[in-house]
């Protein structure tokens, strides 16, 4: 493994490097690119389709929103972690800070017509709908990430915020 003073005086060479790498393989990281943002967002799906709105029981699922109840905590907006294909540790440590709620009542919550204590997504509805869409997309031959974290791990480090 080349050190820290290697690195920094062959910064040139090694993004000429990444580069050339990339000009030849663009089209595979391209489609795994696509392939992960596939997967999570029938991901999230599956989770809201597991799930209603906390406040009105709304159970249609293009009805629902993922509500980030602190906003200090937040990192980014769930879209945007799928579309830039985060890690699975980092989407899911987002999903674990929101709660699921209807359209109409999350537009309520920000403008401070309803004012009620929210419960996050739990860990478990996360790792059952996660192995739910692992084992569809492997019957349906369609790729499934090569996760080289064990979820349940990964689960319980972002619950227990160790």
């Amino acid at each position: 493994m080349p050190s820290e003073t290697w690195r920094i005086r062959n910064h040139d060479k090694m993004c000429a490097y990444r580069r050339k790498w990339y000009r030849s393989n663009s089209k595979s990281v391209k489609r795994r690119s696509k392939d992960r943002r596939e997967f999570f967002l029938e991901w999230l799906l599956e989770i809201k389709s597991h799930s209603r709105c906390e406040l009105c029981q709304e159970d249609v699922q293009c009805c629902l929103d993922l509500h980030h109840d602190q906003k200090d905590q937040k990192v980014d907006v769930i879209s945007r972690i799928i579309y830039d294909s985060c890690s699975l540790g980092k989407t899911i440590d987002e999903f674990l800070k929101c709660a699921i709620l209807c359209s109409n009542c999350h537009r309520k919550i920000h403008n401070n017509i309803v004012n009620v204590r929210l419960h996050k997504i739990e860990k478990k509805l996360i790792d059952y709908t996660f192995r739910l869409v692992c084992d569809n997309r492997r019957k349906n031959n369609k790729y499934v990430p090569p996760f080289h974290d064990d979820i349940d791990r990964i689960i319980f480090t972002a619950v227990s915020g160790s």
